[in-house]
Parts: C-alpha cells; structure tokens; sequence
C-alpha cells in the first residue's frame, strides 16, 4: 500500500515555489543491507533525504519506517 498525500502552501509566490513530495512506508522484513543498498539508490535518484526509524509491528515483530 502506498499513502501519498497532495498539498500547496498558500503563501509561497508562484515564481518561488518548488515541488516537492514526501512518500512514506513501514517496509517489514528486510535487511539492515537491503535498506542501506535502497537509501543509497534513492539518494542517487535524487531524492534529498532518506530517513529510516526503527518501528515495531503487531506482536513485536521489528521494522523500519
């Protein structure tokens, strides 16, 4: 499942504004190195950040949002 949420700052001038979009997701399963291996795909794609924060599941199965 994929969450996008769409919005606009009213008060920024239209000549100044810059797109940008926030895509969030809990990824369950995975490997320390395969979320390293990702961040470092997507920072290559151009993305400006990438933030990972340990996250617990429904019956305190660990993962990463």
């Amino acid at each position: 499942m994929l969450r996008l949420l769409v919005g606009e700052e009213e008060s920024a001038p239209v000549d100044e504004a810059e797109s940008i979009a926030v895509i969030e997701t809990v990824i369950d399963d995975s490997t320390p190195q395969v979320l390293a291996y990702v961040s470092e795909l997507l920072l290559e794609a151009g993305a400006w950040d990438v933030y990972r924060a340990a996250v617990q599941m429904k019956k305190g199965a660990p993962a990463c949002n």
